[in-house]
């Protein structure tokens, strides 16, 4: 998976003849149950893309989860994290709730609310994270 996380770099360089804005790794292989293992192959791909990516923003993502931020040592720092799949999974039920009302989450006060405390597990590590 690596290897193809690198290629995928490689081609948009040479596509473009640039380097991306922004590059994000995905260790994520599907299906796949989120737990602290793949918060650590995650984290893994991470560490070993930095040195093989351009200069530039390097974000998480793909199999990232509340587990994540513990994978990392503390003067580590990702540009950014994507959780996809685990908030997708807090806030599935809420958003066909919301859709059986007839109305988006933003216009539903008490799911959106939920929404906010559900995801709020993800969200609350990084942001207490010392910078």
């Amino acid at each position: 998976m690596r290897l193809c996380a690198l290629l995928c770099v490689l081609l948009c360089i040479q596509l473009h003849r640039r380097r991306p804005n922004f590059v994000e790794t995905n260790s994520e292989q599907r299906p796949r149950r989120r737990h602290a293992g793949t918060a650590r192959s995650a984290v893994e791909l991470w560490r070993g893309i930095r040195a093989l990516a351009p200069p530039g923003p390097l974000q998480l993502a793909g199999g990232t989860n509340s587990a994540t931020v513990q994978q990392l040592d503390p003067h580590e720092r990702p540009a950014g994290i994507a959780f996809g799949g685990s908030a997708r999974r807090l806030l599935m039920p809420l958003l066909k709730e919301a859709q059986n009302r007839g109305q988006s989450l933003r216009d539903w006060p008490d799911g959106w609310d939920s929404g906010l405390a559900a995801v709020q597990q993800l969200v609350t590590p990084w942001l207490e994270r010392p910078c």
